[in-house]
């Protein structure tokens, strides 16, 4: 399966984990609707001159490199969305990605939320672009949908904050799993994401999609999880979503085979709530691609 990355389909220590990947693949249907027809020149030109006309203080290597991130997810898992929400979902995620990936100073990154309530200047050009981002992206979504995109970038923000001031809350017992679910539905910033799947000028109703989305923004953080699981294990990191999970005394495979029980069972939740019709496409669409935000563009 191309879906299937590379580097965990032949070796032995691996196998269980690719085994269940493969499992989570079919019991979805994801290798039956995924499409990857290469990048989309127009896309990539278009945010490429948007991100190359700014003046972020990265070099033009950084740039692309993080750009890339943007345009990865932005084509293969909103390709069914207008080439203009692409361009506008890729600098999304390239301005996140970078605040993610620790390109500026906490104080600077601690500072975004509460600038925005003061009406202050942001303390880095990448947070001064991120907020033109968010109020640009009201042209392409729903009053709802637009208010969740810029409130669940404030979270995620908070959330992050949280984690590198104050390490988190202890995540080692088995009562804690709800919490490890709620930080991590807010740093995955699931429920923009989820709203980019359905932009006004194709569903100009939230009402025909909004039951979905609680569903939809546990299956992007997930999916996400899962897929880079093997990566990060291979590198010695454990502030992870499994790891996180494992605490309270379940093994990694035993959490992993949880998670892909989990999103098949939410797939299958979005399709029945959506019904047959475009809003179920579009999920479908995007569910084949690589669903969520890459967590630094070394990962992705």
């Amino acid at each position: 399966m191309a879906i299937i990355p590379e580097s965990i389909s032949g070796n032995d220590s691996t196998r269980p984990l690719r085994q269940l990947l493969v499992e989570f693949f079919e019991r979805s249907g994801i290798p039956n609707r995924f499409r990857w027809n290469g990048m989309d020149p127009i896309v990539r030109d278009r945010a490429l001159e948007r991100a190359k006309g700014l003046h972020l203080g990265i070099s033009d290597n950084e740039l692309e490199r993080y750009l890339t991130v943007g345009l990865v997810i932005a084509v293969t898992a909103f390709g069914h969305t207008p080439r203009d929400v692409q361009v506008e979902i890729a600098l999304y995620t390239f301005f996140c990605t970078m605040a993610d990936d620790s390109v500026m100073s906490h104080e600077m990154l601690r500072e975004f939320v509460p600038r925005i309530f003061r009406g202050e200047p942001q303390l880095h050009p990448i947070l001064a672009e991120l907020l033109k981002e968010l109020s640009i992206l009201r042209q392409y979504f729903t009053p709802y949908s637009s208010n969740i995109i810029t409130t669940n970038t404030m979270d995620f923000f908070s959330a992050e904050m949280f984690l590198r001031d104050e390490g988190g809350s202890d995540s080692g017992s088995a009562n804690s799993t709800e919490y490890v679910d709620y930080i991590r539905w807010k740093t995955g910033i699931g429920e923009a994401y989820a709203a980019f799947i359905w932009p006004c000028s194709m569903f100009p109703q939230t009402k025909t999609y909004i039951q979905a989305i609680p569903d939809a923004i546990q299956f992007i953080c997930l999916c996400n999880d899962l897929l880079s699981y093997y990566k990060e294990a291979q590198a010695g990191e454990t502030d992870n979503y499994v790891s996180h999970r494992t605490a309270g005394g379940q093994s990694p495979m035993d959490t992993l085979e949880e998670m892909v029980n989990r999103l098949v069972v939410l797939d299958g939740r979005i399709k029945a709530i959506l019904g047959e019709g475009a809003e179920k496409a579009a999920w479908e669409s995007f569910a084949s691609g690589p669903s969520g935000k890459p967590q630094s563009a070394n990962k992705a």
